[in-house]
């Protein structure tokens, strides 16, 4: 679950008993709470809730992966899920000329707890973190990014690779650029529990009426 900062000052009254005779008062305690809105901001604010990249890679005469890489910043004081949208690699000039792609995902924190980050844990159950995964199963569920109270920011590293058709020198075939594309939406997940007790008053001598 989330958290956010909650600041909670307990003030004591003391109430003389008006109209009474003896030492008789009363207490009241009273709980301020002072709620600290969440902060989840995109490096590249643009007011939206998900950051978008295109990573692009090149045909050439050579033959094997090509991989193209994009690092999302994200500012933060509340646990986060992440939830990202990809598209496979397509030639610019001819989106019908598609590529079989793989995506991963890491973060800088490394598995550091002191760090904002992904814990082990949530990495080990993520479909395509620290993995290559086809883009059918890139991050079918949303990625937990946990919040530490000493570091307000994460970066998150994506990268999509594929094997592009090597060109053939001389027989006329112009360069290919591939496209992908990645979105990435940041949920920010908040809870506040503040509980009200029932005041408790001491105890006081009964009021004497004249």
């Amino acid at each position: 679950m989330g958290r956010v900062r909650l600041y909670i000052c307990v003030i004591s009254l003391y109430m003389a008993a008006a109209g009474t005779h003896g030492d008789g008062a009363a207490t009241e305690t009273v709980r301020f709470g002072v709620y600290v809105p969440p902060i989840v901001r995109w490096a590249l604010d643009t007011g939206a809730p998900g950051a978008e990249a295109t990573l692009s890679i090149r045909a050439g005469a050579d033959t094997g992966p090509r991989e193209a890489s994009h690092v999302f910043r994200l500012m933060m004081n509340v646990d986060v899920l992440i939830r990202a949208a990809v598209t496979p690699y397509r030639n610019r000039e001819d989106a019908r000329d598609e590529l079989t792609t793989y995506w991963r995902i890491v973060d800088d924190a490394g598995g550091d707890r002191s760090r904002t980050g992904v814990t082990r844990r949530d990495a080990a159950a993520a479909v395509g973190y620290g993995t290559y995964v086809p883009t059918a199963d890139f991050l079918p569920d949303a990625l937990t990014v946990t919040h530490a109270p000493t570091d307000g920011a994460v970066e998150l590293t994506v990268t999509a690779r594929a094997t592009p058709p090597a060109l053939e020198p001389g027989a006329g075939d112009v360069e290919r650029i591939y496209d992908a594309y990645v979105t990435l939406t940041s949920l920010p997940q908040t809870w506040l529990a503040l509980s009200r007790p029932r005041p408790q008053r001491a105890a006081s001598t009964p009021r004497q009426w004249r």
